[in-house]
């Protein structure tokens, strides 16, 4: 057996309880090695007796200042474990990771959980004016670049990153985001009571290319000239830009059938549980971009995992998988006289909430690997 080894997961902006942290990647690691999770501060969903050591840090801000700071405090934290391994998620912490791992006495390996392919979403997404966002994207991709030789490994969070990142294929293995929830012995009825409105659901990060206001539209469309709603829909989710927050909750406050609950920190992964046991259907609203177009997002397997049936965006990735498993319905979310008759006469999930949503053990064996090879003395 190998030797247990002192390994930190290092998060810039998710929190103590991200369900990747908290529920997949700590969790697989714990039982074999000593492990530390330096986050900013956030609900952890584990018991008091939990072998995972947790060092909070303060709530992530906005602002170079507010990132510089979060930096100094994982250097603090890094000199303090000394890891063997350090895991991080953040492209902020790449140089500061690959100056600490090239001059600790130790020389520890790092690793770089790739959460998202930001040189996508910096390059195709209209976060910032054209001129910046390629100005960042091509940074960002001279830094991955750069500091290539001195990542022992990636961990992908999405098979789609292997091909739209090849420079990192040689030492990657992939981990999607599957559900890593316990598999529900009990599925809760899917359709409304005769004479009820349907309770669709909307969870997770909010983004304009995620298409949040255009199912906010959608649903104002289905129950245009109805005396009573046919739908309603709640919104629970993370909004960083406070705009759109400001944006959606407007639209809320004209409908009544429009339920808001928006941060600007993450929600409590077990909130967002809850909320999918007492829905009829969850939506997947997004735009085409190719920052996401490859993508199967956290929420897909969520609701899957649950047997929440999904209406989504047409994507050729998504409608190929819910056909495999029956797990809901492609949608035009533009259509100008939308209709919920396809929902109403489906038949869904007949064989239960797939095996592929889960989080199991081939996973975490797949990651104990990963960082047992990447432990031993360099």
């Amino acid at each position: 057996m190998p030797r247990p080894l002192v390994i930190v997961l290092a998060s810039l902006l998710k929190p103590l309880g991200e369900p990747r942290l908290a529920q997949k990647l700590a969790p697989a690691l714990a039982p074999c090695h000593q492990v530390h999770v330096v986050s900013p501060a956030g609900e952890w969903p584990s018991s008091p007796n939990s072998p995972v050591h947790e060092h909070p840090l303060r709530p992530y801000a906005r602002g170079w200042r507010a990132r510089l700071a979060q930096v100094r405090a994982h250097w603090h934290w890094w000199r303090q474990l000394a890891p063997h391994v350090l895991i991080i998620n953040s492209p902020e912490l790449l140089l500061p990771a690959v100056l600490y791992c090239r001059t600790a006495r130790l020389r520890p390996r790092l690793l770089y959980d790739v959460r998202e392919n930001y040189f996508y979403n910096l390059r195709y997404q209209a976060v910032y004016p054209p001129w910046l966002k390629h100005l960042l994207a091509y940074a960002l991709r001279a830094i991955e670049l750069a500091t290539r030789p001195w990542v022992s490994h990636y961990l992908l969070a999405e098979q789609t990153y292997w091909h739209e990142m090849p420079f990192v294929r040689a030492k990657a293995t992939v981990l999607e985001n599957k559900y890593a929830g316990p598999r529900p012995t009990h599925l809760p009825p899917r359709r409304p009571a005769p004479g009820q409105p349907w309770r669709l659901l909307y969870t997770g990060t909010i983004n304009r290319h995620y298409g949040l206001l255009r199912a906010l539209a959608w649903v104002k469309r289905l129950n245009h000239g109805q005396p009573v709603p046919l739908a309603h829909l709640h919104v629970l989710g993370h909004c960083p830009e406070a705009a759109l927050a400001d944006e959606v909750r407007q639209v809320a406050e004209e409908q009544d059938f429009i339920q808001v609950e928006i941060s600007p920190l993450p929600v409590a992964h077990a909130r967002i549980v809850a909320a999918i046991g007492q829905a009829h259907a969850g939506l997947l609203p997004y735009w085409p971009n190719p920052s996401t177009d490859g993508c199967r997002p956290a929420r897909l397997y969520e609701y899957a995992a649950h047997g929440l049936p999904m209406l989504v965006a047409p994507n050729p990735g998504w409608a190929a998988w819910l056909a495999r498993h029956q797990a809901g319905l492609v949608v035009d979310f533009d259509e100008r006289q939308p209709s919920l008759t396809q929902l109403a006469e489906g038949h869904f999930y007949p064989q239960g909430p797939p095996a592929e949503a889960f989080w199991g053990e081939a996973e975490a064996e797949r990651l104990r690997g990963v960082v047992d090879i990447q432990g031993l003395p360099v």
